[in-house]
């Protein structure tokens, strides 16, 4: 007879977007440190550090986007454009 499958593992995200937007506002700005602010918002550690690192590198890409752009380039771009129509 064969085993019948029971699924063990945890339950997932037993907190809220709210709660880890606070929580990860205030490891920003007040600079509570990752660890307390997991324990006092009931979030994993592991959670907290990805999220912060994840934003870390979107804010580095979207200054480096934002640095290498050619604003006026473009603009100028799309003045020639608009002025031929």
């Amino acid at each position: 007879m064969p085993n019948i499958y029971k699924r063990t593992s945890l339950e997932r995200a037993k907190w809220t977007e709210e709660q880890l937007k606070s929580a990860m506002s205030t490891v920003k700005d007040e600079g509570l440190s990752v660890r307390q602010a997991g324990k006092t918002y009931g979030i994993p550690r592991k959670t907290l550090e990805r999220r912060k690192k994840e934003d870390h590198w979107v804010q580095i890409l979207l200054s480096e986007l934002h640095m290498k752009t050619d604003w006026f380039g473009i603009l100028k771009k799309c003045k020639k454009w608009i002025s031929t129509y």
